[in-house]
């Protein structure tokens, strides 16, 4: 199953609160898929994209310019690590 808060994936996303695009920083041990979905707190999706990390620090683009102002979570799945992060936009 799903393990919950992996140290080996943690991720910062910033700016947050941000007002347009979105970036997520990731430390990958080694190369991975990394599974972003961008939901509202009642759970609807609202993205989903999949990226390849390499070893070492990954940045990835979110686009957040079009959401309306309130709170997301990012939800963040690599190698069966998951870790959920609220993101607040202006």
């Amino acid at each position: 199953g799903l393990q919950t808060l992996s140290d080996k994936y943690d991720y910062t996303i910033y700016p947050n609160p941000t007002s347009g695009t979105t970036f997520i920083e990731v430390s990958a041990i080694q190369s991975a898929q990394a599974e972003v979905t961008l939901l509202t707190m009642q759970g609807k999706l609202i993205s989903f994209e999949n990226h390849q990390l390499k070893v070492g620090p990954n940045k990835l683009d979110l686009n957040t310019s079009e959401l309306s102002s309130g709170i997301y979570l990012v939800r963040m799945v690599i190698d069966g690590n998951l870790v959920v992060k609220k993101l607040v936009k202006m």
